[in-house]
């Protein structure tokens, strides 16, 4: 293990985008690899197989995964979870608007998880608009995760 990720930083699947609509995955490190045990990763956005906050133990993270950065804009149109200010509640939805587009989306340890220090928007029913910050609920890994 040459460059081990740390926990915060966010990773991407090392591969080149085969079409122009290539749909990029981001992944939260939520626990360093250590020669104790493996590391831990979550879904950022949902993917086509799985809903955002889900979570895994790679494989070969050194091999399949790299660190990226990520602007809040790179979630436009994403499915991700949101912890909104209105009710308190967890909600999944699209992002459709961000304030700060250019911002470089990072997380911070919270009760219970990960929450991103920017905001983001999402409509539900097209009625209101949801808004706070993308959050990731510590997983139990002791469940199964895959």
């Amino acid at each position: 293990m040459n460059n081990p990720f740390s926990v915060g930083e966010i990773l991407q699947v090392k591969r080149k985008p085969i079409t122009l609509n290539f749909k990029r995955n981001y992944y939260l490190v939520i626990g360093a690899a250590n020669e104790l045990q493996p590391l831990k990763i979550q879904l950022i956005n949902s993917s086509a197989k799985y809903k955002a906050e889900w979570a895994c133990l790679p494989l070969q993270p050194e091999e399949d995964l790299e660190r990226t950065t990520l602007k809040v804009k790179e979630l436009l149109n994403e499915e991700v979870v949101v912890h909104e200010k209105l009710y308190f509640d967890f909600v999944i939805g699209k992002v459709a608007k961000v304030d700060n587009p250019e911002a470089e989306l990072q997380f911070v340890p919270v009760e219970g998880g990960w929450q991103s220090t920017e905001e983001v928007y999402f409509s539900a029913d097209n009625t209101f608009r949801i808004k706070g910050p993308i959050f990731l609920k510590t997983p139990n890994f002791d469940e199964e995760l895959f």
